[in-house]
């Protein structure tokens, strides 16, 4: 994955604007960039009233609209400085509806990853917005909550090694090859994890041993997994089976490397957006407390 057209979807006003820092943090020069860094920076402005025409009479809502869009974009040249940002282009959006837009008009040929900055309490805290942004993307979504990652140097790709199936493995090399361009852009060792889950009901009634399972499907899936990491040259040492459900276990992997992010594969769900409802993939977002790349099939 390359890293040169980021879309970042800036915070509002008077905010930390963690998704700009991190987008600063991506785009220091590369020796291996095929083209030109193109990023564009996108604040997302909207009221009410600049669409009551009825309330306010067409006139007036038009002059309102426009006096809003125009007191944003002064703000957004004033926090893109040409000397701070001379890569990365100021746009105003006016829209009620962030996620809705973005995926109606942003396309993986003319950007290679979205950032978006989400609330963190214990974990991620995304709104319903984010759910429909992560369910229905055709481009990777970096969700973060820190402004800086530097004191944290390591990245987790998280690959699904109990469905076999060539799509799955497919999105497995994506997951690999998004977190190896990450973990190279920011400096970073790259860690792989595979949770290893079970029934809570068969252990509870003595039927399996969750140490057994582990170890036979580190047995049934370390070659595969060496195949898919070689082309990353990532050690054994840096390769992981935590046992438990996912959201926890890799988690658990992030806590314990130190990871500022956790890289995910994502089988696009529209129709789920809309319902409200989730994938593997949002159930690891649901329960991390670091920084989330989504990677969309």
């Amino acid at each position: 994955m390359q890293l040169d057209r980021i879309f970042t979807i800036l915070d509002k006003p008077k905010h930390e604007q963690a998704a700009l820092k991190r987008l600063q943090g991506l785009s220091a020069p590369a020796p291996n960039r095929k083209r030109k860094p193109s990023h564009v920076a996108a604040s997302f402005c909207w009221h009410p009233l600049g669409e009551a025409r009825k309330t306010l009479g067409a006139e007036d809502a038009k002059q309102l609209k426009k006096n809003l869009m125009g007191s944003r974009e002064e703000w957004l040249a004033e926090l893109l400085d040409s000397e701070r940002y001379p890569q990365i282009k100021g746009r105003v959006v006016w829209t009620p509806q962030l996620a809705e837009w973005v995926i109606d008009n942003l396309s993986p040929d003319r950007f290679d990853l979205i950032i978006k900055t989400v609330l963190k309490q214990r974990h991620l805290k995304l709104t319903d917005s984010d759910w429909r942004l992560v369910n229905a993307s055709p481009i990777p979504v970096l969700l973060t909550a820190q402004p800086s990652v530097k004191r944290r140097r390591h990245v987790v790709a998280a690959v699904d090694l109990l469905d076999l199936d060539r799509k799955h493995q497919a999105l497995n090399f994506q997951v690999l090859s998004a977190a190896a361009s990450l973990a190279m852009a920011s400096g970073c060792e790259l860690h792989v994890a595979c949770a290893v889950e079970f029934s809570e009901v068969l252990r509870d009634l003595d039927l399996i041993e969750p140490r057994a399972v582990r170890e036979k499907l580190i047995k049934k899936s370390r070659p595969l997994l060496k195949t898919l990491c070689a082309p990353f040259e990532i050690p054994d040492e840096r390769m992981h089976f935590p046992l438990g459900k996912a959201g926890y276990a890799l988690n658990s992997v992030c806590k314990s490397v130190k990871a500022h992010t956790i890289v995910v594969g994502s089988f696009p769900h529209p129709e789920k957006a809309w319902l409200g409802l989730g994938n593997t993939a949002t159930r690891i977002i649901g329960k991390s407390n670091v920084d989330v790349l989504v990677v969309p099939a």
